[in-house]
């Protein structure tokens, strides 16, 4: 499932996306850590499709959020 729906700190991603490299993945780990404890997430992006994922073999991106621009994605892995 590709969607474009809006998640929590799309514009921190937005940010996230013109950092040079090294610095956008010291920055986006306090971010990602962030979400993991976000109910809000967890209950629209990721409690869902664990019944799905129990059928699964293996692992598969089952959601995954873009940027418009295409200048990043956040895909959730079951």
């Amino acid at each position: 499932m590709r969607t474009t729906l809006p998640i929590p700190d799309t514009n921190e991603l937005e940010k996230l996306s013109n950092l040079p490299t090294q610095l956008a993945l010291q920055r986006a780990a306090p971010l990602l850590a962030h979400l993991v404890r976000d109910p809000a997430f967890l209950d629209a992006y990721v409690l869902p499709l664990l019944e799905e994922a129990r059928e699964a073999d293996d692992w598969y991106v089952a959601h995954s959020c873009e940027g418009q621009d295409g200048s990043y994605s956040l895909q959730v892995f079951v």
